[in-house]
């Protein structure tokens, strides 16, 4: 069969691609063309040299809120030990270093993985890709006290080791890769849609990517994904028994979870809660819906829905404060509990009108990737029709380890999408990540077909 012949070409051991003597990433950023350092030095220059306000999300980073997870207030805990905390302009300059190394680790491993060979401006080109999210005029993430400040850069570092893991069967690579996915999970609750992703990875290991990895190596990296995901898990509950005398996750999940289902199933929803108190809860949040209100199918924008989205955390907290402030809860617990309860709100109500959630899913993705051309910007839809077909065209003529990391880039995309689209709108800045990423491997795809197309005009037939 086909795929067993791309399974067999695929069977190249790790220790086989070692020898060809590929050269470290220090190495690398020491022989960087000056363009690359003029423009990393242009962009500091103007990202230091302005006064940015801080976000009003800041504020709960600094305060180490319970609705945060922990690794970026420690890590800015940490920052803060070496330059007073008024001091902004050193922490900028820390998280400005943090992005730049992080987009020159991935152009990296992309340029190491594929083996380019005289196409630096296709470095430039994906070095400019990765910073662009730091390069908004209004705020970049680097100038701000946001977890995306540290999320990004990790989940750049992440990529790059999911790359050279996949092309070169590197076991370094994928311990790297688990350490840092543990990591964006403390910093971001948002990449636990890795969880799956991973758990689909490890059946592949026994299955449909036995060439990835030797028979003897597959127990062991199954033991350490476990790990990794359990340690992570440990030090999400440990850091707020610390901070706030609760041994839980991050009470931030059914603030966002419940509100999509108040807003697009309604008050018929109630039927299927059982709990007098969440029903008391739903019904209190629920007297907040406006008669007659604007529908889901009735936004325009990702913008204009998320705006009639926001008051919405507001109105389900007090509800379940109301409810369950006299319930005997320890104060140092109550947030949580609250958070809790909304959660398991939300899940019945999603499990009891999956239809009408799943149109809402729909409607949420459109709005963020297709509506821009209601305005006129036609191009967006051609563009995904393009990419559609350009996957289709690079699938078929692509090796087995450049299926599995296209696919791979594409499952990724799909989790994060899905994921963010369960418990708020789709904005970029929530997408971003697995966007750049499957724009990165389609780009370097397409420079790898090209170059060996100039050897053997034959395969880009």
């Amino acid at each position: 069969l086909p795929w067993r012949k791309g399974m067999r070409e695929a069977s190249v051991s790790a220790v086989a691609l070692q020898e060809k003597g590929k050269l470290g990433f220090r190495y690398y950023l020491l022989h960087l063309p000056w363009v690359f350092w003029g423009i990393a030095l242009c962009i500091m220059a103007y990202s230091l040299g302005r006064e940015w306000p801080l976000s009003p999300d800041s504020s709960t980073y600094l305060g180490m809120s319970g609705i945060r997870s922990a690794l970026y207030p420690l890590f800015l805990r940490f920052c803060f030990l070496f330059f007073p905390e008024t001091a902004h302009r050193p922490l900028f300059f820390v998280q400005i270093v943090l992005g730049m190394t992080g987009a020159l680790f991935f152009v990296y491993a992309l340029q190491r993985a594929f083996s380019w060979k005289k196409t630096r401006w296709i470095e430039f080109l994906l070095f400019l890709l990765f910073i662009s999210p730091n390069l908004d005029v209004c705020q970049p993430f680097w100038c701000d006290i946001l977890s995306e400040s540290l999320s990004y850069p990790l989940w750049l570092f992440a990529a790059g080791n999911i790359v050279l893991f996949f092309k070169e069967s590197s076991i370094k690579a994928y311990r790297r890769f688990f350490l840092l996915a543990g990591l964006l999970v403390l910093t971001r609750r948002q990449f636990i849609f890795l969880y799956p992703v991973m758990v689909l990875f490890l059946v592949g290991l026994f299955t449909f990517l036995k060439p990835l990895v030797e028979k003897k190596q597959r127990w062991p990296l199954v033991l350490y994904a476990v790990l990794s995901i359990g340690i992570a898990d440990l030090a999400e509950r440990g850091y707020h028994l610390a901070a706030h005398g609760a041994f839980r996750h991050v009470a931030f999940t059914g603030l966002q979870a419940i509100i999509a289902p108040t807003i697009f199933i309604g008050p018929q929803g109630a039927d299927c809660l059982k709990d007098p108190k969440e029903k008391a809860i739903y019904a209190e949040i629920c007297a907040h819906l406006p008669q007659g209100g604007k529908p889901l199918s009735k936004f325009y924008s990702t913008i204009e829905y998320a705006v009639s989205y926001l008051p919405w955390s507001g109105y389900a907290t007090g509800a379940a404060y109301h409810h369950l402030k006299d319930t005997g809860i320890p104060p140092q617990e109550l947030g949580f509990v609250m958070d809790e309860t909304l959660t398991t709100i939300a899940a019945r109500l999603i499990l009891h009108n999956p239809l009408a959630y799943l149109r809402y899913l729909n409607r949420a993705f459109f709005l963020s990737y297709f509506v821009p051309a209601r305005y006129g910007y036609c191009g967006i839809l051609l563009l995904f029709a393009g990419l559609f077909f350009l996957c289709g065209h690079l699938y078929r003529g692509a090796t087995f380890r450049n299926r599995v990391l296209l696919g791979s880039a594409g499952i990724l995309f799909a989790a994060n999408v899905l994921a963010v689209a369960l418990v708020e709108p789709l904005l970029a800045r929530y997408t971003l990540y697995t966007d750049v990423f499957l724009g990165a491997i389609i780009i370097a795809i397409v420079a790898e077909r090209k170059r060996e197309g100039e050897r053997n005009p034959a395969l880009l037939g």
